[in-house]
């Protein structure tokens, strides 16, 4: 989470690094990415996704704490399903994936507890405030920190992120939702933060994406939709969503 004040001349834009997942919510079952009460092995997209320190080239989720290195549980990630229609080169489409870690997490309501998903399609208003969570970069090119970080952003409407991105030649699709905070300092996610959940009225409605540097006006950052890919989550989960 950042300020930044620096003004671009070309947008660049790029994916900011994967580092978070959240834990869904589903029925009595054991899949990827669904919760079964009271134990889980199944997230989206606050954990943190770190590559393990014990075996190259596998990752590791950490669960029930906001320091990166005190507390909490590690899990070691066994599957990852990625979106099939995932797109780096198509204004990274269908940014989206489900993991299964071992062991379970320790779902106990206080320390590590499900988020709830937003209804299929499910709209967020413009101008609203979204809190994204995260242990990305203070600002661009800046230091991460080891306690986890938030910032409220404001949803920006569609159409007037796809004006200022389409300047710059990537579109903004209806499975992507927009977020930005200009003011007298800028705020946004950054670096290390992609990956992690965009908030609002308890339901993850975002995971953070990919956008210009950090905080760059006048750029938007740009997340998946959460609420077009509900259908999506439980097939590649064999769950169904516990009722709101």
């Amino acid at each position: 989470m950042l300020t930044a004040t620096a003004l671009p001349t070309a947008a660049s834009p790029e994916r900011r690094c994967s580092a978070l997942a959240f834990q869904l919510p589903a029925a009595d079952i054991s899949t990827p990415h669904q919760l079964r009460p009271p134990t889980s092995q199944r997230a989206l997209a606050a954990y943190s996704v770190l590559p393990s320190p014990i075996t190259y080239g596998t990752y590791e989720a950490l669960s029930g704490t906001i320091n990166l290195n005190e507390g909490g549980t590690r899990h070691a990630v066994t599957e990852i399903h990625s979106h099939l229609g995932y797109s780096p080169d198509d204004s990274w489409l269908n940014d989206i994936a489900v993991f299964k870690v071992s062991p379970e997490f320790p779902i106990d309501g206080v320390n590590v507890a499900p988020i709830q998903l937003p209804e299929p399609a499910e709209e967020v208003p413009d101008g609203v405030n979204v809190t994204v969570i995260g242990w990305g970069d203070l600002w661009y090119g800046g230091p991460q920190p080891d306690n986890l970080r938030k910032v409220d952003l404001g949803v920006v409407n569609q159409e007037e992120c796809q004006a200022v991105w389409g300047e710059d030649g990537y579109a903004i699709y209806p499975t992507q939702m927009c977020a930005a905070r200009f003011e007298e300092k800028n705020y946004d996610s950054c670096y290390g933060d992609s990956g992690g959940p965009l908030l609002y009225e308890g339901k993850i409605v975002g995971i953070a994406s990919w956008g210009y540097e950090c905080a760059t006006p006048p750029y938007p950052s740009v997340a998946t939709r959460v609420s077009m890919y509900i259908n999506w989550i439980i097939e590649n989960t064999n769950g169904t969503l516990v009722p709101h």
